[in-house]
């Protein structure tokens, strides 16, 4: 009994063992990375692929028969395990080691994975292909015939995807992108750009209905290459183009089981011979009334036997109560419409005289922000000439699209006046100078040129002080405002003075105040302009302007030299916008306080001097640089404008602002100067370490440069 007993235990343990065994294989296929294959002696038909280590798993050529994953029988690999700290996979790995697999039950990618190589995982079969956050791009032809794949997701981080990537997937019927992503969206499992302007790639579908219809989105223009697959036993039986479409690449809508195509664009959209490739030519096509002609003529298109010619709904009104603004001026007119109720991108001027036959159509497009009525200024037009003008509706994906040229309104007439003679001599009307009419154009932008201004001539009847200035601002960008004297041109006057000024009314007229009025001599013509801080040195006007036509303004038409041009001296064709600046006078000076053009003097291991411009009764602040405001020290009742400050520890970078008091009045806080505590380094005194020294200018202040570090004027380290 005990003999028996003891050989029936031998024969459980050896059976129990038997069970138990699990065989694996392994191999390099990285330099820190490794492949694993595992499987129970008794079950080879499910086995496990593990890679594991860290970094890139090697590229292996495209093609051969021999598998990375060696001495293995890795047609029976249903589990992948690709651990966390694999960066990417390599060209063809999971091609050469998967593709004869008859299909892969369950995949854990790597959440370290950032990139998949050409042809990485070709015809192997993986559903879903759920890839991982993290990932940022997919190569050529990475999961190219992946027969047995019916859906696809793409993560936010994925900021790149070849054309080829997802090629050829018979079954595909889906492909989602994360709403986060950046690059690329979907609708309808259909892969476009973010913008929604670029058809990607339309899956295969298969559906059980086959009258499947796919609306591509009004706002594509662009149908990629290859983007429907050729050949599939797939029912995608319809696909709706819209009229926005510009485009169709090569192969773009090539299909085998396409039954039916709907093109709404009344031009037909730019093809390629090969566009329509296997798509039955005898299929039925819809297009617009009146364009087949242009759609038998057509590359690509001319293919097709039987157009059908269709009245599509407008879903883009056109303008209405379109009229003339005002009179015209000898090269403007202003126009205004009302838009119409749905559907425009923006809108569009065409116009002729009224003599000739056709229209052509104005350069520049009016875009659709929710306007409940648009004024255009149209432009380039001939004095004393009759012309004819319509609006239109732009429905296109951009305001380039010039797809409904039909909704036209009903045409304007309109004479332009005759150019009227220069006005040589300012007008001076309650101590305010200026040229032309005091008006500004109303829709102006600051496009070129970054100085305007106005000249005052000599022996002008005005009161003795400038203290003022006004300016229509299109944009709220801090300016320059500068002052010269003398000479017959600006180039050879004298600057008298200079501040920033900060215009507050968007599309209005600005009042800018002197901070210290300036006298003007009656013998001496004054110069004002208004410039962009970081432009160059030499002032000049931005141009000219169609409600001032006949002032004269300032402008550099060659290199350097300066001069005074008539508006009337011009081509025709443009239309000037004078950033004339109105100058106002006053007899009796009134000073406000001020501090400005707050620099650094000097500074030591624990010590800075610092000096400004101002007007008045001063107040400092200080601090180390990130100091809240509440927490810096004040320094009160200041009267000399230089200011020593010690006991500041070296090293460290220390912010400090000004203030004046006038008559009870405070003025703004100047700007923050920043300073680095610490003994200047030789460049201050060093010629030859200046002329090395990259001269820079901020905020109208000159700085050098020298190996990384910022110095001012007298060689001083602020940064």
């Amino acid at each position: 009994m005990k003999k028996i007993l003891l050989s029936f235990v031998a024969i459980l343990c050896a059976t129990t063992f038997a069970f138990a065994e699990i065989v694996t294989r392994t191999g390099q296929c990285g330099n820190n990375a490794t492949w694993t294959v595992s499987w129970d002696s008794e079950d080879t038909w499910n086995q496990t692929l593990t890679i594991s280590g860290s970094g890139a798993i090697w590229d292996y050529p495209h093609n051969g028969d021999d598998s990375p994953v060696s001495g293995v029988s890795y047609t029976h690999i249903r589990k992948v395990i690709i651990g966390n700290s694999i960066t990417r996979v390599g060209d063809a790995f999971f091609t050469r080691s998967l593709s004869l697999c008859d299909g892969v039950d369950i995949f854990t990618w790597s959440s370290g994975l950032k990139s998949i190589g050409k042809r990485a995982f070709a015809g192997v079969d993986i559903d879903p292909i759920t890839l991982p956050n993290n990932l940022e791009t997919i190569e050529d032809e990475a999961f190219y015939g992946c027969h047995y794949t019916h859906y696809v997701t793409i993560p936010a981080s994925v900021t790149y995807i070849a054309p080829s990537a997802f090629r050829n997937i018979h079954l595909l019927e889906t492909i989602t992108v994360d709403e986060s992503n950046k690059v690329y969206a979907s609708k309808d499992g259909v892969l476009y750009n973010k913008a929604m302007t670029e058809l990607i790639l339309i899956p295969f579908y298969n559906k059980p209905n086959s009258d499947y219809r796919l609306d591509i989105p009004k706002g594509v223009t662009t149908i990629d290459d290859n983007a429907f697959p050729e050949y599939s036993s797939a029912r995608l039986s319809h696909i709706v183009l819209p009229m926005t479409i510009e485009h169709i690449g090569g192969y773009g809508l090539s299909n085998s089981a396409l039954e039916k195509l709907t093109c709404m664009r009344p031009v037909p959209p730019e093809a390629q011979a090969t566009s329509f490739n296997a798509t039955p030519a005898d299929i039925p096509v819809y297009i617009p009334s009146g364009s087949l002609a242009a759609y038998q003529a057509a590359t690509g298109w001319s293919k097709f036997t039987n157009f059908i010619e269709t009245e599509f709904p407008n879903d883009c009104a056109k303008p209405t109560s379109f009229k003339l603004v005002g009179e015209a001026s000898f090269s403007s007119a202003t126009v205004s419409f009302t838009p119409g109720a749905s559907g425009q991108t923006g809108w569009g001027l065409r116009y002729k005289k009224s003599s000739a036959s056709t229209y052509q159509t104005y350069s520049q497009r009016l875009a659709n922000s929710g306007q409940t009525t648009c004024t255009m200024v149209l432009g380039g037009l001939e004095p004393e000439t009759s012309y004819d003008v319509v609006a239109f509706a732009v429905c296109g994906a951009s305001l380039d699209d010039d797809v409904d040229i039909s909704y036209n309104t009903t045409p304007i007439t309109f004479t332009t006046q005759a150019i009227p003679p220069v006005q040589t001599t300012p007008t001076v009307d309650n101590d305010w100078v200026y040229y032309g009419t005091n008006t500004f154009g109303m829709d102006i932008e600051i496009t070129e040129n970054p100085y305007w201004g106005i000249m005052i001539p000599t022996n002008t009847a005005v009161s003795k002080y400038l203290d003022k200035v006004k300016v229509y601002a299109s944009n709220l960008d801090k300016l320059e405002l500068a002052v010269y004297t003398g000479g017959n041109t600006p180039d050879k006057a004298t600057k008298v003075w200079s501040q920033n000024v900060q215009p507050t009314d968007l599309n209005q007229f600005n009042e800018l105040a002197l901070l210290e009025p300036v006298e003007y001599v009656k013998n001496k013509p004054l110069w004002i302009f208004l410039r962009h801080s970081q432009a160059f040195n030499n002032p000049m006007a931005a141009s000219a302007d169609a409600n001032a036509p006949n002032a004269r303004w300032i402008g550099i038409p060659a290199g350097d030299k300066v001069n005074w041009m008539d508006v009337k001296d011009y081509d025709a064709q443009y239309t000037y916008f004078a950033w004339l600046i109105d100058a106002h006078f006053t007899a009796t000076a009134v000073y406000q306080p001020y501090a400005i053009n707050l620099q650094v003097e000097r500074v030591t291991d624990n010590a800075a001097v610092i000096n400004w411009v101002g007007r008045g009764k001063f107040e400092l602040r200080y601090g180390k640089e990130g100091t809240a405001t509440e927490d810096k020290k004040v320094v009160p009742n200041v009267t000399a404008k230089k200011y020593t400050f010690s006991g500041l520890e070296k090293g460290s970078y220390y912010e400090f602002e000004v203030r004046a008091m006038l008559n009870d009045v405070w003025s703004d806080w100047s700007e923050v100067l920043k300073v680095l505590i610490e003994k200047p380094e030789a460049i201050n005194s060093v010629e030859s370490g200046k002329a090395q020294s990259q001269k820079v200018i901020r905020e109208g202040q000159l700085y050098i440069l020298h190996d990384g570090k910022v110095y001012n004027a007298a060689g001083m380290r602020v940064e």
